[in-house]
């Protein structure tokens, strides 16, 4: 039997899968999942002075976020299934260059802040993972978790890049201007390479694959599959945490006194970490049982909330926080595509995948809202904190109950 290293060599070398990863890296980095989420924070204390909001009610704009995802995510995931990953991309990014755009336009109407996120949200949701994943999942059998890796990363470069250089946007532009950059980013450095290289794997006709050629479950056997639920609960408990201190890393850091370029260079360090966490955690679920290598990656953020709590954390503490913080990040996207491949296939992954999604979006959308309350009435993030170091413990021990990866049947051949 051939090993995971070279079969993932044929994959990624001979079969042309370096293109797929490299344009879904992009996609997802300057996609609805990251490039909005990891400047937030930044962003925050500038709506906050110019319009007077506190940081609840900015933080709260990541709710319309996932309540867009939730209203549409499911029918993204359906589309994908049907028609193909590449339409869906490139709709996506357009959405997501508009509305970009749109957050920079906003007054100082609260609603209008609100109503920005759910259209930028709506009109990009072809731009979150679901779609990248898919198409590498079409690609990559043996070595599918190292290059879902490789591809996700692209959420930490983004996360790396846009934490440092928003604050330099902002001081030497303003902060509309600052969104309006990042609205052109998207067409003129992630487009190009989706419209010339990303789509699904050809079938054998050269044409793309049907959804009825893949292995897989039917979508009401794996509604009814205790799997599907546990993963739902698991991952809930992780994104809380996850989505809860990405977005107030900033303005959390900012609280203990330092200066905004200072708490956005510890920040970005989580953006470093997301790369590690994809990559590493994508090579070892090719090698071992997933859920394992989650007990790992999920709950190391658990010493990143303790070392946050109070006032008296060290430079290395908040450094080691931020890395532990992305290391979680990084695998988690891994973790929920990678489970939704081996345990209900690809026939519906589209689908599956969709609604996992929408339950992280849920928890993570609604965590910095959560965040910012905790802080407007106590003045301190330390409540929250220990609330989710809870979390990333309770989340990974779950995943341990799914069992060994099932055996699909393959479709017959048409």
């Amino acid at each position: 039997m051939a090993t995971a290293a070279p079969t993932f060599k044929t994959e990624f070398v001979s079969d042309g899968g370096w293109k797929i990863v490299l344009a879904s890296g992009l996609g997802v980095g300057l996609g609805l999942s990251a490039l909005p989420f990891y400047t937030i924070g930044v962003f925050a204390t500038s709506l906050e002075a110019e319009f007077g909001w506190t940081r609840a009610q900015v933080m709260f704009s990541t709710f319309f976020m996932m309540l867009a995802n939730l209203c549409a995510g499911w029918a993204v995931g359906l589309v994908v299934d049907r028609i193909g990953v590449r339409r869906v991309a490139i709709v996506g990014q357009i959405g997501l260059a508009i509305g970009m755009c749109l957050l920079g336009l906003v007054s100082g109407a609260l609603w209008m802040q609100y109503a920005a996120w759910f259209v930028m949200a709506f009109i990009s949701l072809g731009t979150l993972p679901i779609t990248w994943t898919r198409g590498i999942a079409t690609w990559f059998d043996k070595g599918r978790g190292f290059a879902m890796g490789l591809a996700l990363m692209g959420t930490g470069l983004a996360g790396y890049v846009s934490t440092k250089a928003t604050p330099y946007l902002i001081e030497s532009l303003g902060w509309r201007q600052a969104y309006f950059a990042w609205g052109l980013i998207v067409p003129l450095i992630a487009m190009p390479l989706v419209v010339a290289w990303f789509r699904e794997k050809p079938s054998a006709t050269g044409e793309p694959p049907k959804k009825e050629d893949l292995p897989g479950l039917p979508v009401p056997e794996i509604l009814k599959n205790y799997r599907f639920w546990l993963m739902l609960l698991a991952f809930a408990c992780v994104s809380f945490g996850v989505g809860g201190l990405l977005p107030n890393m900033v303005p959390l850091l900012e609280s203990k006194g330092l200066t905004k370029i200072d708490a956005a260079g510890y920040a970005s360090l989580i953006g470093i970490a997301v790369i590690g966490g994809r990559v590493f955690a994508g090579w070892l679920i090719d090698r071992f049982w997933a859920p394992a290598v989650s007990m790992f990656f999920l709950t190391v953020p658990a010493a990143a909330c303790f070392f946050l709590t109070g006032d008296a954390a060290t430079g290395t503490q908040i450094g080691v926080s931020a890395i532990l913080i992305g290391l979680s990040a990084g695998a988690e996207f891994d973790l929920i595509a990678y489970m939704c491949t081996r345990y209900f296939g690809l026939k519906n992954y589209g689908f599956v995948y969709a609604l996992q999604y929408m339950s992280f979006g849920l928890f993570s959308g609604l965590a910095p809202a959560i965040f910012g309350s905790v802080f407007d009435k106590n003045g301190t993030y330390d409540p929250v904190l220990g609330i989710t170091a809870v979390l990333f413990i309770i989340g990974p021990l779950l995943l341990l109950g799914l069992g060994r990866y099932p055996v699909f049947a393959e479709p017959n051949p048409s």
